[in-house]
């Protein structure tokens, strides 16, 4: 039954509705027809004081009993706390209304009206709420769910197991504050889980996870035989949608169920297993593959925690086989004019700047790399990440895909360091990468810069060249030397571009310089430890060993010479966290040719000047 179902027209006063509400409660589909009711009352009524009872119930109506308060900004949490100091007014609280409210709760014939006001009476401010108040609820809500399974009987509705679910959900977390009817709730959950015929398995499914989430209330027994529930859902679930649900829904509280039971869990984690490889099969698309994909990647998860070791072995092969078939689509934005026109006018400054910088001498061109002037600022990057943003990708699937087309897991820990990097990304691209290339390639292009001063500028200029002379003031270990394992690289790089504006048609390579600068950097970020006497030495599995690149750059004593944009552009380059993770790429051949490019290697340039920004001076 609907609101437009009871014509109130010729009702009168407020003492007739109060019955017509009472004998249609149960009828009634939604609450908000209780609040349609008062709403086409208070409109038709010339009572100004009916008016004000119609509005209170319709107050009463609206109110949401998962919450903690009457009204969302009575009680509010700290969400609420700044709206609630800038506008005094909304915190005020009608007592009024809770007079009302405590008559309406002890005259209301039918159980679910009582149950209401009972509980937004529970959910008052302190110096009104009573435990009594949730005591009664708990007794009327269960009284009611019990009216409506023997309603189910004769009536197999959609609306009855609806309005099941939401009053158990409502008096389970009554029976648990107040800690009181829990016997009768268990009862009448045994009831609804086992009695009752043709009850839908969603509903028992709901009441199952209602129960994980109040561990007080419901312990390892209550939860006897419950899993032949899900049991008997796999011999029935045959359609591919039905066995998303499984995976999504179903099997989960299947494996909360199994671990409170002390029960055989890998069991369901095999069947995760299993329904993910029928959603695979499914797929025959090829648009779809990577879905296809992401489903095998959900399987052999799954069969590992089952420790299936066999079907993990099958599905990885399966796997293997179909990541080359993988097309992953590209989209590409286009600006509209205006947005064009504004990065032609940035394009233009930045090579007007350029060209400025380019009038140093070369120790001043390094140097000025060096300092990260050319670079954002973290907190400008991490403000522009905050703002960018997107809400909607919170309530959407993400499948995220390395750069050998291999999906990773999603980490929700690491989801504001991916904006931050996504932001620094298109820092790069648009600013700082530009600014290189015309300083770096322009500069040796004209043969102002050439490898000779770079090497020059690294060997008079910075502690990377004065290495040896560190290291021998007390007779140490023989000295590594630095310069001559960067020095390949760097002549590699600075003989391409030469190469590339001398030659006619040349297509400069940048995979040994890239290669050779990326792997020797671990090397210098040790060196720079050695001579700050910070330890690279780590007690790991195997006993003591050397540190490696992920684990120096978490030093807390190398922050006393790298502040945190410094460290952003060294774990952007170098770091299996979202940003480029050249060490990982290169090291272990991840790179086809054509992903090495020339931007690469101005970033390492860049981040090797970084680490050389300080000299070493003896006191002669």
């Amino acid at each position: 039954m609907r609101a437009t179902d009871l014509n109130i027209t010729g009702i009168k006063t407020i003492e007739e509705i109060y019955t017509l509400i009472d004998e249609n409660a149960f009828s009634l589909k939604q609450v908000w027809d209780v609040r349609d009711i008062w709403g086409n009352f208070r409109h038709q009524t010339t009572s100004r004081i009916a008016k004000r009872k119609a509005r209170w119930e319709i107050t009463c109506a609206i109110f949401e009993v998962k919450r903690e308060g009457i009204f969302s900004q009575v009680n509010s949490k700290k969400d609420t706390a700044e709206k609630l100091e800038n506008n005094p007014e909304l915190a005020k609280f009608d007592y009024k209304l809770t007079d009302y409210v405590k008559i309406r709760a002890a005259e209301a014939k039918n159980p679910i009206i009582k149950a209401r006001y009972n509980h937004l009476l529970w959910r008052s401010p302190n110096n009104v709420k009573r435990n009594t108040y949730a005591i009664i609820a708990v007794e009327n809500y269960l009284i009611v769910i019990q009216h409506y399974i023997d309603l189910f009987s004769d009536n197999k509705s959609k609306e009855i197991e609806s309005s099941i679910i939401e009053l158990y959900e409502r008096v389970v977390m009554l029976c648990s504050e107040v800690k009181e009817g829990i016997a009768h709730l268990k009862q009448i959950t045994q009831t609804l889980l086992f009695q009752v015929n043709d009850l839908k398995f969603w509903v028992k499914r709901k009441i199952l996870e209602t129960m994980l989430e109040y561990p007080k209330v419901f312990k390892a027994d209550d939860f006897k035989d419950t899993l032949a529930v899900f049991e008997q859902k796999l011999s029935k679930t045959t359609e591919i949608s039905d066995i998303f649900l499984l995976v999504n829904y179903d099997l989960p509280v299947a494996i909360k169920i199994a671990q409170k039971t002390l029960s055989d869990v890998k069991k369901w984690y095999n069947e995760v297993g299993f329904a993910y490889l029928r959603m695979a099969e499914g797929e025959s698309k090829d648009d779809r593959f990577w879905i296809k994909q992401n489903y095998y990647v959900k399987a052999i998860e799954a069969f590992k925690k089952a420790s299936n070791i066999t079907k993990v072995s099958e599905v990885e092969q399966l796997y293997s086989i179909l990541k080359p078939q993988v097309k992953l689509s590209k989209v590409r934005h286009t600006p509209d004019e205006k947005h064009q026109r504004v990065y032609r006018e940035f394009h233009s400054f930045i090579k007007k700047q350029s060209a400025k910088i380019l009038q140093c001498s070369p120790n001043e061109i390094y140097a000025i790399i060096g300092s990260g002037f050319l670079f954002p600022k973290k907190d400008i990057v991490s403000n522009t990440s905050k703002h960018d943003k997107d809400d909607f990708l919170n309530h959407a699937v993400q499948i995220r895909f390395d750069n050998n087309q291999n999906i990773v897991n999603h980490r929700p820990e690491f989801d504001d360091l991916q904006e931050l990097y996504t932001s620094y990304s298109a820092y790069l691209n648009l600013n700082v990468l530009q600014y290189l290339h015309y300083i770096l390639i322009e500069g040796i292009k004209s043969e102002h810069l050439n490898f000779e001063n770079f090497i020059v500028y690294l060997s008079e200029k910075t502690w990377i060249g004065k290495y040896d002379l560190i290291k021998n003031e007390d007779g140490d270990i023989p000295p590594m030397d630095l310069l001559a394992l960067i020095t390949p690289a760097i002549v590699e790089f600075f003989m391409q571009v030469k190469a590339s504006n001398t030659v006619e048609g040349y297509e400069p390579s940048f995979v040994l310089c890239v290669d050779s600068l990326t792997l020797k950097m671990e090397g210098l970020f040790r060196a720079f430890c050695g001579v700050n006497n910070i330890s690279t030495s780590l007690m790991k599995a195997k006993g003591m060993q050397e540190a490696l690149i992920h684990e120096i750059l978490e030093f807390e004593d190398l922050k006393k010479y790298f502040n945190e944009d410094d460290f952003l552009l060294f774990n952007y380059l170098f770091l299996n966290d979202g940003g480029m993770n050249l060490r990982n790429n290169v090291a272990h051949c991840f790179y086809d040719f054509k992903d090495y490019h020339q931007g690469q290697m101005l970033l390492l340039i860049a981040a090797l000047l970084r680490i050389a920004k300080f000299d070493y001076v003896t006191e002669s």
